[in-house]
């Protein structure tokens, strides 16, 4: 993410299982010498070095998107993975009342409507993942384990304390 900026975007996506992705979209994955995920039950459909200079945007059609998780999955920090997402956002900035930092996490209050969008997404993805997006990168992949009527979710696992400090600021600045 540009750290400089003033304003970044925000989503919350439903995700895809690998299972579910169209084999056309798989046969891309492949032809670009990505790791296929073994897990067919999971979102991330693929693995690809940090330093790569893959272009996921000429692998979509219109139901199928894909995005890279913001940091390294692994314990060498040397891959980051791709998640098949819906193609359109369940939530998005316009969505938010404010967030907040708290140690490396970052709460997010969402406003009347956000808090509606949200009770309805958690409640239809029980038991699946929903992916939490800035700047179309994946900074949380989480499973759903009930409905949330309180109109707040976390973003969690950040790098540290400082980090979800700045990330929050553009968050909010965003607003």
């Amino acid at each position: 993410m540009n750290q400089t900026q003033e304003k970044v975007s925000f989503e919350i996506y439903e995700t895809i299982a690998l299972k579910d992705v169209p084999i056309n979209l798989i046969e891309e994955i492949e032809l670009r010498n990505m790791q296929l995920n073994t897990d067919t039950h999971s979102p991330i459909v693929a693995f690809v070095p940090v330093d790569s200079t893959m272009h996921l945007s000429q692998i979509v059609n219109d139901k199928v998107n894909f995005l890279q998780t913001a940091q390294p999955v692994d314990k060498d920090k040397k891959f980051i993975a791709i998640v098949a997402v819906k193609n359109q956002s369940s939530l998005n900035t316009s969505d938010l009342k404010r967030t907040k930092p708290n140690h490396n996490n970052i709460e997010i209050y969402f406003n009347l409507q956000g808090a509606s969008k949200w009770s309805d997404l958690t409640k239809s993805n029980i038991g699946k993942m929903i992916a939490f997006s800035i700047d179309n990168k994946i900074y949380t992949l989480t499973s759903v384990n009930g409905e949330i009527k309180n109109g707040i979710a976390i973003i969690n696992g950040l790098e540290n304390g400082d980090f979800a400090t700045n990330i929050s600021s553009l968050l909010n600045a965003s607003l």
